[in-house]
C-alpha cells in the first residue's frame, strides 16, 4: 500500500488537516495560558506546542519547498522553547519570540492559501479560517513579549505580573492580545510606550476588518462555486 493511501497521510494533506491544526492551537493555548505559571505543568503546554507545530507542517500546504520553509522555521522555533526551558539562564528568550513570530506569520500566510484555494467552502476550511484568527492574537501576543523584553516600561502590568516568572508575563500578554484583538479593552494592561501602542491599534484594527472580510469572503466563494456546479 502506497503511503498517500494510509489513513495518516489522507487526514493532514487534505482539508481534514486544518482541523487538527485548529484543535492542537486551542489545546496549546488553553494549557499555556493555565499550566505555564506551574513549572512542572508547564512540560505539557510546551508538548501541545510541540504537536500543533507537527501537525501544521504536514498540512498547511502540498508544495514541497513551502512545507520545507515552515519544517525549518518550525524546528528552529521548537529548539529555542526548549532550549529555553531545561537551560533558562542562556538568555534565549529574545530569539524565541523572533522565531516565534517568523513562525506564526509564516503558518498564516499557508493557512490563507489553503483556505482560500479554490473549490467550495467546506467545514474544515472554517477552522482553517478560526485557527487564522487565533494565529493573530499569538503573532501579537509576540510583539508585546518582544516589546516588553527591550522596555520593561512599555506596557504597564498589574504589579503582581510584573513580579511573577516569564511564562506568567507570556501569558498575560496573550490575554492582552486577545482583549485588544476583540476590542474589549479592560484597562487592567496599558500600553504606554509609542511602539506599544501602535502594536495594539494595528491589532485592534486588523480584530475589526479581519471578521467581516473573512465572512464576506468565504461566502463569496461558495456562492460562486455552487453557481459554477449549477
Amino acid at each position: 500500500m502506497k503511503d498517500r493511501n494510509l489513513p495518516f497521510h489522507r487526514f493532514w494533506t487534505t482539508e481534514v488537516g486544518l482541523t487538527g491544526v485548529l484543535v492542537f492551537l486551542i489545546l496549546y493555548l488553553i494549557a499555556s495560558y493555565l499550566l505555564d505559571q506551574y513549572s512542572v505543568a508547564k512540560l505539557f503546554s510546551l508538548i501541545f506546542l510541540s504537536l500543533f507545530l507537527i501537525s501544521a507542517a504536514l498540512s498547511v500546504s502540498e508544495r514541497p519547498i513551502a512545507r520545507l520553509v515552515f519544517g525549518v522555521l518550525a524546528l528552529v522555533a521548537l529548539g529555542f522553547v526548549w532550549a529555553d526551558y531545561f537551560f533558562p539562564a542562556m538568555g534565549l528568550r529574545t530569539w524565541r519570540v523572533l522565531a516565534d513570530e517568523l513562525t506564526a506569520g509564516y503558518l498564516i500566510v499557508l493557512l490563507l492559501h489553503h483556505v482560500f484555494a479554490e473549490g467550495s467552502i467546506t467545514y474544515h476550511r472554517i477552522c482553517g479560517a478560526v485557527a487564522v484568527y487565533l494565529l493573530l492574537a499569538w503573532l501579537w501576543s509576540e510583539f508585546y513579549i518582544f516589546i516588553f523584553l527591550h522596555n520593561p516600561e512599555a506596557i504597564r502590568l498589574p504589579a503582581d505580573v510584573v513580579s511573577s516568572s516569564f511564562d506568567e508575563i507570556q501569558s498575560t500578554m496573550y490575554y492582552f492580545s486577545i482583549v485588544t484583538l476583540t476590542t474589549l479593552g479592560y484597562g487592567d494592561i496599558v500600553p504606554v510606550s509609542h511602539s506599544a501602542r501602535l502594536a495594539a491599534m494595528l491589532e485592534a484594527f486588523f480584530g475589526q476588518l479581519y471578521p467581516a472580510i473573512m465572512l464576506a469572503w468565504l461566502v463569496s466563494m461558495e456562492i460562486l462555486d455552487r453557481t459554477q456546479r449549477k
